[in-house]
């Protein structure tokens, strides 16, 4: 590190010394020639001649002619068919049918046919289209350039060999040589040909595509006019109130056409995008049916599996009803698979979406909540019909009203608070129970205003609202089915193979169902978001104007940063935090248990990998927020040499837990004495690490502690400790059937090594006894206190039963003086104990004496 920066602190010098005299020297070369006299401007120069082609000398013309061989037949190869492009040709003639289908239907919204959510349906498809082509047309383009590259190549090598050619003729070089020259010519006139007709149909398709992507980007213009206009509209009174509304039939016929007009051009849209795209349609159906025939066939297994493992029976609902998870899978799939459909057929996905939706949620939901379900379904299809007899017409804007405060009424009947109250506990304490009910009371308070605006005469106000919070409802009610459906697939994954037989599932699976079902639960409601702004056509607003405040720069110094280069900083430090914590759990629980590795090095590798995640997260986090990476640079120099002096205590801990975890003279896991504490290490950490006393307190201790001072490690290359039970024997007892004894207790002992096997030993005479040794060794350190108190307790009950004496030690008292009323209470109270009448008459006798 102090290498490092006295680098940085000498380059940065060097850096400046540059600069100056850069800048020094600019000034003085400009003072320079200001002092110089004017001269006149000189003449416009000669058109530039181009040079002249060097002929290959006549020695070198079979080896160059050999080399343009390879370089023709290398350019002839690459004249392969290209797939990409291939595809292209192949797609143009479809594309062609749905781009004109697609602007046939722009041609009817323009003519205020179409509602604004059809208009940004429409817009929606045209992008989508415009980015196929964009694609396109990168893949032409980049083709287009290696041929135009070999053309311009060929050219010039057509050159040179002509110019040789005729330098051969002038010469009067032999004939084969001529002719060898004559032959490469004509190859390269041949190849040039078939290269300049490969970009002909590369500049053909490129033509195609470049018409294609006029044209749409006109529709798209035309359809943000209208959309803007529509939107703009929508605030201003567009027809009468309703109680002055003109009843007579006066252009309302043509209307009525006009939609009839609309509805057989989709119906003809329609059976022509299908007839188009037959192939496809047949594909997905033949994948929803093998998905149906698969739940099915795994409704049997789940059904026997639940019986043993009643934990299953929460997810296990999928499979009850197979053939409606596989109608809204199908509906789900299917506008990503066929692509640019009308939008007619968009809704009729939606339709076939309704019911499998209301049958997976009827199972999911309390009973008083599914009366929603129903209205949903029923008001779905009023909506339908009613949008069929047209628009503006007088009795259609009377159903509209209509349908608007049946909305209301069964709204207003459904979040009455006493029928909410006799909800259980376990409902109304349910997250997605409080989010319905918020999602109800906004519903209402926006089929209100629908209906208010369209009283007053505010139509397509009042229809713009009724549309959106219809869609928004729908697309959450299946957002929501099929979010239930996937968290119970996920769940049941968890107990099939292949993830049943990871480490991490076995143990934490818990955990990981939560952390599952919460990432499901905001994906979906992001998803839902999403959609809802943009179908009230917030989305762009509301981006925009976030945009703006985050991209807003204010100025610190001469450093620029704006709010959203923050949060680009501490999200991308915080996902690599995120990715470091997943990473070592996986590594941890499923790829080091199964690889033979020294004990410590798992350890060192995990927490390696975090420190390398942790510095390129906060790398990537300094390239997102813009910063110039050259301050960024003297700053880091800068800091280091504050380090230097001000965190020198800081940098030695860093650096010695790198030495602890390379050099490993210490892992996690070891049994160590250090200084007056000894203990077992838990943890590594950056700059301290942790260790936990054989009294249960945590104590962390500096890395430089642990690499500077001494270090007791009981557990280094193994977890073998060696056990001594000194003890001591009666005289007269055999010492050799003693040693054999404790020999024999320590080799009983299951956990007692053999290798060094146990011995024992005959230390000498004692005051009171023979004193013997027993040694032995144990492979597990951490049960070394167990193990020998159970060896200690197979000595006693062996000794026991070889009736074996340990003695006690023996101690003689001499009394000097003694009242005479004490020596006598004395005395009686010896000669009443049998046991120490022997001992109390040794002591009269003393005290006698």
């Amino acid at each position: 590190m102090l290498h490092l920066t006295t680098w940085l602190r000498r380059s940065g010098r060097a850096l400046l010394f540059l600069l100056l005299l850069c800048t020094f020297g600019g000034v003085a070369g400009v003072a320079f020639a200001a002092t110089l006299p004017v001269m006149p401007a000189a003449a416009p120069a000669a058109p530039a001649v181009p040079p002249a082609v060097k002929p290959i000398a006549v020695p070198n013309i079979s080896a160059a002619a050999e080399t343009a061989d390879a370089l023709l037949r290398d350019i002839v190869a690459g004249l392969a068919p290209v797939p990409k492009v291939t595809a292209i040709g192949g797609e143009l003639r479809a594309f062609g049918r749905d781009f004109d289908a697609t602007g046939k239907e722009t041609g009817l919204a323009l003519g205020a046919v179409y509602s604004q959510e059809q208009l940004r349906e429409l817009d929606t498809r045209w992008l989508s289209l415009l980015a196929r082509l964009g694609r396109w047309e990168e893949i032409l383009t980049s083709r287009a350039v290696l041929l135009e590259g070999n053309l311009t190549q060929l050219g010039a090598l057509q050159q040179t060999w002509q110019t040789t050619g005729k330098v051969a003729r002038e010469t009067a070089a032999p004939s084969a040589v001529q002719e060898r020259s004559n032959t490469v010519l004509s190859e390269i006139n041949r190849v040039q040909q078939l290269v300049d007709k490969a970009r002909g149909e590369i500049l053909t398709l490129q033509a195609q595509v470049s018409r294609f992507e006029t044209r749409a980007a006109e529709q798209r213009g035309q359809l943000k006019r209208a959309t803007d206009a529509a939107l703009e509209s929508l605030l201003l009174r567009d027809s009468a109130p309703i109680w002055s509304a003109d009843s007579s039939t006066d252009g309302q016929i043509d209307r009525l056409q006009k939609f009839q007009s609309a509805v057989r051009a989709n119906q003809e849209a329609i059976t022509q995008y299908l007839v188009v795209n037959q192939m496809r349609g047949i594909s997905l159906l033949l994948l929803a049916a093998l998905f149906l025939v698969g739940l099915w066939r795994i409704r049997t297994q789940v059904r026997r599996r639940t019986e043993a493992d009643p934990e299953l029976a929460s997810t296990a609902w999928v499979f009850e009803h197979p053939g409606a998870i596989a109608l809204l899978l199908f509906t789900i799939v299917s506008p990503s698979v066929l692509a640019y459909a009308p939008r007619e057929f968009n809704l009729l996905l939606l339709t076939l979406a309704l019911p499998p939706t209301i049958v997976i949620l009827r199972r999911l939901i309390h009973n008083n909540l599914a009366s929603f379900l129903y209205a949903l379904l029923v008001l779905y299809l009023v909506n339908r019909l009613r949008e069929m007899f047209g628009a503006a017409v007088l009795w259609e804007r009377l159903l509209f009203e209509l349908q608007l405060a049946g909305t209301l009424l069964f709204l207003f009947w459904f979040l009455q608070p006493r029928r909410l109250s006799r909800m259980p506990a376990a409902v109304t304490g349910d997250a997605d129970y409080k989010w319905s009910l918020f999602i109800a009371r906004a519903a209402t308070l926006v089929f209100a205003i629908a209906l208010a605006a369209d009283v007053l005469g505010y139509s397509q106000l009042g229809r713009f609202l009724n549309a959106a919070m219809l869609t928004t409802l729908y697309s959450g009610v299946i957002l929501y089915a099929a979010l239930r459906a996937l968290v119970s697939l996920s769940t049941l994954a968890l107990y099939t193979w292949p993830l049943r037989s990871l480490a991490m599932v076995r143990h934490y699976k818990p955990l990981l169902e939560r952390h599952l079902h919460r990432a499901a639960h905001w994906l979906i409601l992001g998803w839902w978001a999403f959609t809802t702004l943009d179908i009230f056509a917030l989305r762009k607003p509301i981006f925009d104007f976030v945009g703006s405040i985050l991209t807003t720069k204010s100025a610190i110094g001469v450093l620029h940063v704006s709010l959203g280069d923050v949060l680009a900083f501490g999200g991308t430090i915080w996902a690599a935090f995120l990715l470091s914590r997943l990473v070592r759990f996986v590594l941890e629980e499923d790829i080091f248990p199964r690889i033979a590795l020294a004990r410590g090095i798992p350890y060192a590798l995990s927490m390696v990998l975090n420190y390398v995640l942790l510095l390129a997260g906060f790398i990537l986090a300094i390239v997102a927020t813009g910063v110039n990476l050259d301050r960024f640079t003297i700053l880091i120099s800068a800091f280091g040499v504050g380090a230097g002096f001000g965190l020198q205590g800081l940098v030695n801990n860093f650096m010695s837990g790198l030495v602890l975890l390379f050099e490993r003279p210490i892992k996690v896991g070891d049994a160590i004495e250090t200084g007056t504490r000894s203990g077992q290490i838990k943890s590594i950490g950056i700059r301290a690490s942790i260790l936990r006393t054989w009294d249960g307190a945590e104590v962390v201790v500096p890395n430089a502690a642990l690499t500077s001072n001494e270090v007791v490690n009981w557990t280094l290359s193994d977890r073998q400790c060696r056990l001594e039970i000194p003890l001591g024997i009666a005289y007269g007892s055999d010492p050799e059937q003693v040693l054999a004894l404790l020999i024999g207790v320590a080799a009983a002992h299951a956990e007692v090594l053999d290798e060094p096997a146990p011995d024992a030993y005959f230390q000498g005479f004692g005051t009171d006894s023979l004193n013997f040794k027993m040694r032995c060794w144990t492979g597990q350190y951490d049960r070394s206190l167990p193990i020998r108190s159970e060896l200690c307790v197979g000595i006693s009950k062996a000794l026991a039963e070889a009736h074996i004496e340990m003695p006690f030690q023996q101690r003689d008292l001499h009394l000097r003086s003694m009242d005479d009323g004490v020596f006598t209470q004395l005395r009686s109270a010896l000669q009443n104990d049998p046991l120490a009448q022997g001992a109390g008459r040794a002591g009269a006798t003393g005290a006698d004496q």
